[in-house]
C-alpha cells in the first residue's frame, strides 16, 4: 500500500508596485511593500494505492517446442 500527501502553497501579488523606490542610509534600495495586496493560494492532494498479490499458478500439459 502506498500514499502520497502533498501541500502546495502560493504567494501572489497581482498589484503593481508603486513608482517610489526609496534608499536606506546604507543607500540600498528598498520598495515600502505596507499597501501590496498579497494573495494565497494552494491545494492539498492525498492519493492512494493498493496492490494485491495472488499466488500464480499455471496448470495443463506441458507445451511442446518441435521434434
Amino acid at each position: 500500500m502506498a500514499c502520497n500527501h502533498q501541500d502546495q502553497d502560493g504567494l501572489r501579488n497581482d498589484n503593481l508596485f508603486g513608482s517610489t523606490v526609496s534608499l536606506d542610509v546604507n543607500g540600498r534600495p528598498y520598495i515600502d511593500l505596507a499597501g501590496i495586496d498579497w494573495k494565497r493560494f494552494g491545494n492539498d492532494v492525498d492519493a492512494f494505492r493498493g496492490t494485491v498479490e495472488l499466488p500464480l499458478q499455471l496448470t495443463g500439459p506441458p507445451v511442446s517446442r518441435g521434434p
